[in-house]
């Protein structure tokens, strides 16, 4: 019986490195070097926080703050899904001021800020999500 060798000549270990934007340690440890399920998690993070942070403007601009803060409150953990654990931070910090707001013109700079960091939030997640994606192509 003859052994045959499946690998290619010369074939390397392709190896993922995601980038400095994201706690790294956190999402190695969170996926286990599981990468089609980190693509998996980032693609449906992206689309669930864009849909949610438009229904909040939506909400916010008719001054439904209570609303406003269950929506940050439900993706807020979105965040940590995919490693950027400092915007989850931000996010609790304007959980935190819409409990202590009384209408949305108080709130409107803290409201502004998230909103800011979670749209260049939404573009890194979406970037390494193509980044995933064609990694995981490459090795398939």
């Amino acid at each position: 019986m003859k052994i045959v060798n499946l690998m290619r000549p010369q074939q390397k270990e392709l190896t993922f490195l995601f980038s400095e934007y994201f706690n790294r340690s956190f999402i190695e440890e969170l996926y286990g070097g599981d990468l089609l399920a980190a693509e998996e998690v980032f693609s449906s993070a992206y689309t669930q926080i864009i849909e949610e942070t438009n229904m909040a403007a939506a909400l916010f601009a008719a001054g439904d703050i209570v609303s406003v803060r269950k929506i940050y409150h439900k993706i807020k953990p979105l965040f940590g899904y995919v490693g950027l654990t400092d915007v989850q931070d931000y996010v609790q910090s304007f959980e935190d001021s819409c409990k202590h707001s009384e209408n949305s013109d108080q709130l409107r700079p803290a409201y502004e800020s998230i909103h800011s960091i979670v749209g260049e939030a939404v573009v890194r997640i979406q970037q390494e999500y193509e980044r995933l994606k064609d990694f995981n192509k490459q090795r398939a």
